[in-house]
């Protein structure tokens, strides 16, 4: 089941579930992926690296924050 398949079967659910920023979630979930799993950083990088990290836990958050709201 390649990318795309798998993407559009989880929206489906998202859906089904009234999860329509299921996307958003996945996308934060995949950012979170690839900052922690990034190979180490130069000092030169680094400051980019800090911000992908910390940009991913902010969305991983917020969208963990709305999950939590709805369940309510």
């Amino acid at each position: 089941m390649g990318k795309q398949t798998v993407l559009e079967a989880c929206n489906r659910v998202a859906d089904v579930a009234d999860l329509p920023f299921y996307t958003e979630l996945v996308d934060a979930l995949r950012g979170a992926m690839v900052a922690l799993t990034a190979s180490e950083p130069t000092m030169k990088h680094y400051p980019e690296a800090v911000a992908r990290h910390e940009k991913a836990i902010r969305d991983a958050k917020s969208c963990i924050k709305r999950i939590d709201q709805d369940a309510a």
